[in-house]
Order: C-alpha cells, then sequence, then structure tokens
C-alpha cells in the first residue's frame, strides 16, 4: 500500500508540474533558417553511420526554469571534418563553424570547444545527442 501510495504521489506532483508550467513537454518550431543555408548530400561513400548526421535538427535543453532552443544543421561532413550552423536562442542566432569529426571505439563523434566546456554529439535511436558536460540532450530530425 505504501508503494502505491508512493506511485500516486509521484504521478501528482508530475501532473502538477506540467499544468503549473515546471515541466515543459511542447514542441518548439524550428527558428528561420539562414539565407545563405546550403546543405550538401553526403559522399556515398560515406559511411552511413556518420552520414545519418546530415541535415538538420532541433530541440530544446530545460535546466529548471530556464530553457534554450537549439538547432543544429550540418551543411556538409567527411571523415575529418563537418561545417555545422549551430542556433542557440541564448546567444541570439545562428553560427557557422566547422567541427571536428572522430571515430571513438566504433562510435562517430563530431566535436568542438565552446566558451566554457566542449560540446560533443554523437547519434543514440535515432536520434542526435549533445554532450555538452553539464547537460545531454537530444534532438529530433527536421525535414
Amino acid at each position: 500500500m505504501e508503494k502505491i501510495m508512493t506511485i500516486l504521489g509521484m504521478v501528482f506532483l508530475l501532473a502538477l508540474g506540467v499544468l503549473v508550467g515546471g515541466i515543459t513537454l511542447q514542441a518548439v518550431a524550428m527558428p528561420t533558417l539562414p539565407n545563405d543555408l546550403n546543405i550538401i548530400p553526403p559522399d556515398p561513400s560515406l559511411p552511413k553511420e556518420l552520414a545519418a548526421f546530415s541535415g538538420k535538427w532541433h530541440g530544446v535543453i530545460n535546466w529548471g526554469n530556464r530553457s534554450r532552443e537549439i538547432a543544429i544543421i550540418f551543411e556538409k561532413i567527411s571523415e575529418k571534418e563537418a561545417s555545422i550552423y549551430y542556433y542557440d536562442s541564448e546567444l541570439g542566432g545562428w553560427n557557422r563553424n566547422t567541427w571536428t569529426v572522430v571515430n571513438e571505439r566504433g562510435t562517430w563523434k563530431i566535436w568542438t570547444r565552446g566558451r566554457t566546456y566542449i560540446n560533443t554529439l554523437y547519434m543514440k535511436d535515432g536520434k542526435l545527442v549533445h554532450d555538452i558536460g553539464v547537460a545531454i540532450n537530444k534532438y529530433s530530425r527536421v525535414d
């Protein structure tokens, strides 16, 4: 009986969090794309696990009462580097950079050093995973 009451209490708190806006479950639209965006399809010889990064990805990072909208667009990708457009709503818009591509023990990872942390991107269960050291976020593909 005690376990049932504990579970019901947790469900109640989750529902209350959704009602008062403490937990965000809604999707956010992709930001307006840059005018000079030029996505180049991956070379057919590229490993399929690496080619899977190509395209547009989008999601929201939630930290307590703060959230940041993130969009990542892979314009071009090779086994050595990726040209990426990166959008962060907190930093105020789009930035284009070249990130390093590595194969780490059979897993393709793409990384760059941010202002105070290292951004690492990898694929898991069809989602783009973004590890910034203090948080790990998953983004969905956008058509």
